[in-house]
């Protein structure tokens, strides 16, 4: 694959990836890419390969366009000698890419490219979700106006006070948060929640075994921009990936809890999740918050197993999470974190296992739950139960038709559940049987 794009892009062209894969997944070798066997495949383009937001692999080319040779960080991976050996560990890879600039997106946000490259890139992508059975999504929504217009998912979008910088810029967020509006779009793009953090808090490396300490004036600012989400009656879904991520911002909701601002009826939600506990889990119940499932393991599990030794078989606690009766909702991250199809998804969450087949959780759920997750609880999630997530008299007719069924197929046969049809809104967007055949193999 390697090679064939670099043929394709001609030399000295960048070939790159923006996650979905691990090299565990190669289970005749788990080794990461060096830049020799990178080299090896693409000898005259440079070569980014990001595995999930964790580590990278660059090739020579690579390393001499954004001057590697020349950088100590520590995250330059360097053999015996000191040569960088083309891994990247966790930490780099956004300063890479950003160094590389192939993609030309300042900040990650909107490309600067011709609109019409930015429109046939769009149109592919969302082929390529509803051919994956997906009708919905949430995020950042940076193109608007093309995807309402095109009408091929339905997007459910973060708003949040603009940031600023430099004397009172915290004060005037603040003063922002009471004028945000949500709601506010039609069946296509709507503004539904603040995402995905609010300005202080920490403790949240996922790729350490370790957290560093948080200043309680950190917490304390964190706490009082969730004070003011609250009173402005918005909902909120939060990054939140530790445990002691999740024991800080609880502590903050419960202290808001306790001087009567709550967010029971806003359906907040903390999101990813991995180093949640049982006792967590029940003070999150408690104060009727949502659990938010992105299955990262699915693509970095071999990572984590390395960072956390065993524990990771409980990052996270999947089948606690349903048996506590606390809602929940399953993700998928994608695309730099994680795969965005839904049966790969479903796939890991039955049987704990990563691409590759490797078991990396011991937790799962049932197939039912898990589907009730990835459906029906999303739609709750998103203030959407009485139109969208079952397929139901009165609701909006979106629903992907699957070539075998996922109740009763093996369970190691999930991943390979290919849609053949996919509607929104009663129209078809995806029909196996009108796509061209698949260009031949070499």
């Amino acid at each position: 694959m390697i090679r064939a794009k670099a043929e394709a892009s001609g030399p000295g062209q960048w070939v790159y990836n923006l996650g979905g894969w691990s090299p565990d997944q190669f289970t005749e070798d788990t080794r990461p890419f060096t830049r020799g066997e990178l080299d090896k495949y693409s000898p005259n383009n440079p070569v980014f390969l990001q595995a999930s937001r964790a580590e990278a692999f660059i090739n020579s080319k690579a390393i001499e366009a954004i001057g590697l040779d020349r950088m100590n960080q520590p995250w330059i991976m360097r053999d015996a000698g000191g040569r960088p050996t083309g891994v990247i560990a966790p930490g780099g890879a956004g300063r890479v890419r950003d160094a590389a600039n192939f993609l030309d997106a300042p900040n990650g946000q909107r490309a600067n490219l011709p609109e019409e490259v930015i429109r046939a890139s769009s149109i592919a992508m969302l082929h390529d979700l509803n051919k994956a059975g997906l009708t919905a999504s949430g995020g950042a929504c940076q193109f608007e106006e093309l995807h309402r217009e095109l009408k091929r998912m339905r997007f459910f979008c973060f708003r949040t006070a603009p940031a600023g910088r430099g004397t009172g810029a915290v004060e005037k967020q603040l003063a922002l948060i009471p004028t945000l509006k949500y709601h506010d779009g039609d069946e296509w793009i709507d503004h539904t929640n603040w995402g995905e953090n609010f300005p202080g808090g920490g403790a949240d490396d996922l790729y350490s075994a370790t957290q560093q300490p948080v200043p309680q004036e950190s917490w304390d600012l964190w706490g009082r921009f969730a004070g003011e989400v609250a009173r402005a009656g918005i909902q909120a879904l939060i990054h939140t990936q530790t445990e002691e991520a999740v024991e800080g911002r609880l502590q903050q909701l419960e202290k808001l809890n306790r001087q009567g601002i709550s967010v029971r009826a806003l359906r907040w939600m903390l999101m990813h999740m991995e180093g949640v506990t049982v006792p967590q889990i029940e003070r999150m119940k408690r104060l009727n918050l949502i659990v938010g499932v992105h299955p990262r393991e699915m693509t970095t599990g071999g990572l984590l197993h390395r960072v956390h030794g065993d524990k990771a078989f409980a990052m996270p606690l999947l089948r606690e999470i349903e048996d506590s009766g606390i809602v929940w909702g399953l993700g998928t991250d994608a695309f730099e974190v994680n795969q965005y199809r839904p049966f790969q998804t479903l796939y890991w969450a039955v049987t704990g296992k990563m691409v590759g087949g490797t078991v990396v959780n011991t937790h799962p759920v049932s197939r039912e739950a898990a589907l009730i997750a990835h459906t029906r609880s999303n739609a709750y999630i998103l203030f959407r139960e009485n139109d969208l997530g079952s397929i139901q008299s009165g609701r909006l007719a979106d629903l992907v038709v699957i070539d075998r069924d996922y109740l009763t197929v093996p369970a190691d046969q999930i991943k390979d559940i290919k849609p053949v049809l996919t509607m929104l809104g009663g129209r078809v967007v995806y029909d196996a049987a009108a796509e061209p055949p698949a260009p031949a193999t070499r």
